[in-house]
């Protein structure tokens, strides 16, 4: 008997799934996982074309890309409000719990996949540097943004500016930058056990 599935959220409204189901994780602004399908060509091919050629290819696959990204949302919309009116419970990951997720796959699948297929490993841990530096960056434009009022509040009198926002935001970045450094030399714990699982991101029937 499964106890879960994942697949397209087209495919959950066309399989009727919502017959058997009790409660699905909709995308929303955690979704966990998509579904690549990209139009490929080999770099031999590719050279074979002259400029015009390859320009009409690629306004075409752009024209192609714009249109599934916004048809694809409107499955995933289809899929909640077949669900609902099918009273099914639909629930959403929330960053807490779409976090905890990455945490186990970095443990687990995406080591596995890093230490298996050649080359991409050090892909990976450039797209997890880069994925935490947005991150820091976005904490430190905050904080950046907190110094900046806290030194308003203290201006004297006398008509001292306080730090400008580059400044403060510059010295926030490397601080962040800093403690991100130290953090990610350390290995990550996994919870032990008898600690409650995250929200699955797949439906649980």
């Amino acid at each position: 008997m499964a106890q879960g599935t994942d697949t397209s959220t087209g495919s959950f409204v066309s399989f009727r799934l919502y017959e058997q189901l009790k409660c699905v994780t909709a995308p929303g602004d955690n979704a966990l996982w998509f579904m690549y399908e990209p139009v490929l060509i080999s770099k031999r091919s590719w050279d074979k074309l002259n400029d015009a050629q390859k320009k009409a290819l690629m306004a075409a696959s752009q024209k192609a890309e714009d249109y599934f990204e916004s048809e694809s949302k409107k499955l995933d919309d289809k899929m909640v409000e077949t669900f609902k009116a099918n009273k099914v419970e639909v629930v959403t990951l929330t960053d807490a719990e779409a976090n905890a997720w990455r945490a186990v796959a970095q443990k687990t699948s995406y080591k596995n996949f890093a230490e298996k297929v050649p080359g991409d490993g050090d892909d990976h841990r450039q797209s997890q540097r880069h994925e935490k530096r947005l991150v820091l960056e976005k904490r430190a434009a905050r904080d950046a943004g907190v110094a900046r009022e806290r030194a308003r509040r203290r201006e004297p009198a006398t008509g001292r500016k306080p730090p400008g926002k580059d400044h403060l935001t510059q010295r926030a970045v490397g601080l962040a930058l800093e403690r991100s450094a130290s953090v990610e030399s350390e290995p990550h714990a996994l919870p032990s056990p008898g600690t409650p699982a995250p929200s699955p991101s797949q439906v649980v029937p």
